[in-house]
């Protein structure tokens, strides 16, 4: 009896471990199962032994869709392009630890990526020398008697970096080969890296990988096969990948013979092995809806199943089936999309005309008004215009959170971007799952549309050098509270920003077939715009003038102070102050300059710093629901939180039956931070760093941005801010108004070269956050009246 009670529980125990694993993998997608294959070779490079990550994706022409390139990339027989292959190459030294912000790739990527592998050093010592190796494929027979081999120590010869920076200019061919193994056929890629001249004296540039392009010309063999998929496409790890180099396997489920092999083979020169590749979509859920008009006599909300309704609706225009085997098809070329995209290039160069009209109007001092009427003659709107593209707002790995609290903030981050039009946050996690997938406002928000979390796995976990591992450790309990320590199932030891580039570029490899509007932002940043439009509207109204729209827009960061934080925080030392006879701004009192910004002795305040930033904490990990208001006694003080975070005991919106509230309401001051965010189209960018995408002006792009047409820019200054709540969760070591104090204590020349967000080296100072810019939250809290 005791042993069939003992197997009853075993089994009640597994049966249970069953179902939590099977509702934890419908919540986490693992970042294999995301359409992204990666290829992992291992070489020997300059004595040292390496690591080549590939990251690929592809989609393949909808039928009956015109060319983009007008036959641009037309093969020898005449024919358009059909199978469209982008990804990412990023190169390791085996066994290195990060000691770095980021991973960062040896120079000897160069080398590789130039398809220098094995040309000698002394055959490169002249101009005509290099010419003849990059012919002959290598040096002359006498060469491999000399000093053909890198020091195993030092970094490559000089003129080899020299020689690899002058054939990376235009990109280079070779390096990796798609092999078809239907038809034999080899197809060299592309491979580029972004500014490879400045690699040696500006290692930051190493952060940021490669970037492979391949616009190819398929047999309707081969093509068929493609949208079909294999057996091979559950992760392309079989089908003959040779020992020699690894393919990362995914769970997918996909239909297709069990025997049937890979479609491609991928080679890269001077690596061991071959990697199996079968495009595919994988997993992922269907792109959500795209974002209609603002209307702010409602907001929007997160728990209908609106943006999972909207996807299915969209999914033909954004990248065929939701799910299983076969490539998707190429959003930007479906006939709909390619429709929008043209009355967005009318609309564009409508407001371009009438606003150089303007410009001479004004440069002419002339008392004409004709000038203004120009410039309000726009094109029509676009509504019902095409298939609008979706947005995505794309977070990575958190760190140094409890699992609960991260599902926090990440619901008020939610919330508030949806007023923008954002349909979805692609969230990619190392750590947490488990928990962050018993969560039930997770489960809520996938099942609504609204999230996508993806299982970081493509490279292993990082751990921080000893000594800042002590230090992170000790940054963190000085936070407080259960997050401090990371919380259940996380790692304090953790390197927290080891992948963030990797992920970030894997991210946008995930959504490039859905061409589909992307701003990278962490959880303490917000965009607000000047007035309100969706995200896709705002990255072309606060462009600045050019022939076409912008593929990429470098927004500026405000830092943002938490106004009631800081006025409860002094509230108990003004009135001590008071009471022993003492005033004045060190003490507490005058917190606020006539309402507009913060005195000299406030910047300089440690002591108040750090207990607003403890209230800070406290007032954004409170209860999803309900009152946010900071428990820290004093009518005041009540007073101040409840004014910014409520909506007066009254829900205008007509959803939830209760008070609505958002943090984010008690901010009303900022100053102008370091740094920009970019918001960017996936399938425009070329390269991504952990603040700025860039789009590639030189050389055959072979993809859907041919010559860098839509170029990256800078915002409009007051166009539109991306909001940095640098003191969220709690003081940092030195805080925000500590900094900013400092740079105002430099030179003017000393401030244009530490940066500032388009400051132009000018003295800044904290101000009131204008009305303007907080519509987005107006709409959310049911007050649409700003």
């Amino acid at each position: 009896m005791l042993c069939r009670c003992s197997a009853l529980i075993v089994f009640a125990a597994l049966a249970l471990a069953l179902d939590l694993t099977r509702a934890q993998d419908a919540l986490v997608l693992s970042s294999a199962d995301v359409g992204v294959h990666k290829c992992e070779f291992q070489g020997t490079v300059g004595g040292r032994r390496v690591r080549l990550y590939v990251f690929l994706t592809a989609c393949i022409r909808p039928s009956g869709s015109a060319d983009p390139q007008g036959g641009q990339h037309q093969s020898e027989g005449g024919s358009s392009p059909n199978f469209y292959i982008t990804g990412n190459t990023f190169m390791l030294l085996d066994g290195e630890p990060c000691t770095t912000t980021q991973l960062q790739q040896p120079l000897d990527a160069l080398v590789w990526a130039a398809g220098l592998l094995g040309v000698g050093q002394s055959s490169i010592s002249s101009r005509s020398n290099r010419r003849k190796a990059l012919a002959q494929g290598g040096g002359d027979s006498g060469s491999n008697d000399r000093a053909d081999k890198y020091d195993a120590v030092h970094e490559p010869d000089a003129a080899l970096v020299v020689e690899a920076t002058r054939v990376l200019v235009a990109g280079s061919q070779g390096a990796l080969t798609l092999r078809s193994r239907l038809t034999g056929t080899d197809h060299r890629l592309r491979v580029a890296v972004h500014e490879p001249h400045k690699w040696r004296n500006n290692p930051s540039l190493r952060r940021e990988p490669g970037r492979v392009t391949g616009a190819l010309v398929l047999t309707p063999q081969e093509l068929q096969a493609v949208a079909r998929g294999s057996s091979s496409s559950r992760g392309g790890g079989g089908g003959g990948s040779s020992s020699s180099s690894s393919s990362s396997s995914s769970s997918n489920d996909n239909t297709g013979a069990a025997d049937e092999p890979a479609l491609f083979e991928l080679r890269a020169a001077g690596m061991e092995g071959v990697c199996s590749y079968a495009p595919t979509r994988g997993r992922r859920p269907p792109p959500p809806a795209a974002a209609g008009p603002i209307d702010l006599t409602s907001r929007v909300t997160i728990d209908g199943g609106a943006a999972a309704s909207g996807a299915r609706q969209e999914q033909s225009a954004s990248g065929g089936a939701a799910t299983g085997a076969g490539a998707p098809t190429c959003a930007w070329l479906d006939p709909e999309r390619q429709m929008y995209d043209a009355a967005v290039l009318d609309s564009w160069r409508a407001e371009q005309r009438a606003s150089a009209a303007l410009a001479a109007a004004k440069k002419r001092n002339s008392k004409d008004r004709s000038g203004g009427a120009v410039a309000r003659a726009r094109a029509p709107p676009l509504a019902g215009v095409g298939a609008r593209p979706p947005a995505y707002v794309v977070v990575s790995p958190f760190f140094g959170l409890a699992p609960r609290d991260f599902v926090t903030l990440l619901l008020r981050h939610v919330e508030y971007h949806a007023q923008l039009g954002v349909g979805r946050h692609l969230v990619y996690i190392e750590e947490g799952e488990v928990e962050l997938a018993a969560d039930p406002r997770v489960a809520a928000l996938v099942a609504a549309g609204r999230l996508e979390l993806v299982r970081w796995t493509e490279l292993p976990a990082f751990s921080l050098p000893g000594a800042a591992a002590e230090t992170a450790k000790e940054e963190a309990g000085a936070a407080g509270g259960d997050s401090a320590g990371g919380g259940a199932g996380q790692s304090p030891g953790r390197h927290p920003y080891a992948s963030q580039i990797l992920t970030y570029n894997h991210a946008l490899l995930a959504l490039w077939h859905e061409a589909a509007v992307v701003a990278v932002l962490d959880l303490d940043e917000y965009v607000v715009t000047s007035r309100p439009q969706r995200l896709e509207a705002a990255l072309r109204a606060c462009s600045p003038r050019g022939r076409f729209p912008p593929g990429a827009l470098w927004v500026p960061r405000r830092s943002l102070l938490c106004t009631d934080c800081w006025g409860q925080a002094a509230a108990p030392a003004a009135d001590a102050a008071t009471a022993g006879g003492v005033a004045g701004p060190e003490a507490g009192g005058g917190v606020f300059k006539a309402n507009t910004g913060f005195t000299d002795g406030q910047l300089r305040n440690a002591t108040l710093a750090a207990a607003a930033a403890s209230l800070e904490r406290r007032l954004w990990l409170a209860a999803a629901s309900g009152q946010e208001a900071v428990e820290a006694g004093g009518s005041r003080a009540r007073k101040g939180i409840d004014r910014g975070g409520g909506s007066g005991g009254k829900d205008d919106s007509g959803g939830g039956g209760g008070t609505q509230v958002h943090p984010l309401a008690s901010y009303h001051h900022w100053f102008l931070g370091w740094h920009h965010k970019s918001i960017m189209y996936s399938h425009l960018v070329t390269y991504f760093g952990v603040h700025l995408a860039y789009i590639e002006e030189q050389g055959a792009g072979q993809g859907p941005n041919e010559g860098g047409d839509n170029p990256h820019t800078i915002c409009r200054l007051g166009c539109m801010w991306v909001g940095h709540l640098e003191t969220q969760l709690g003081p940092r070591v030195r805080s925000p108004l500590e900094a900013l104090a400092q740079y105002n204590s430099k030179g003017d020349a000393e401030k244009r070269t530490a940066g500032g967000g388009g400051g132009g080296g000018k003295k800044q100072k904290v101000t009131a956050v204008e009305g303007r810019y907080m519509w987005a939250l107006q709409r959310w809290l049911g007050r649409p009246s700003l």
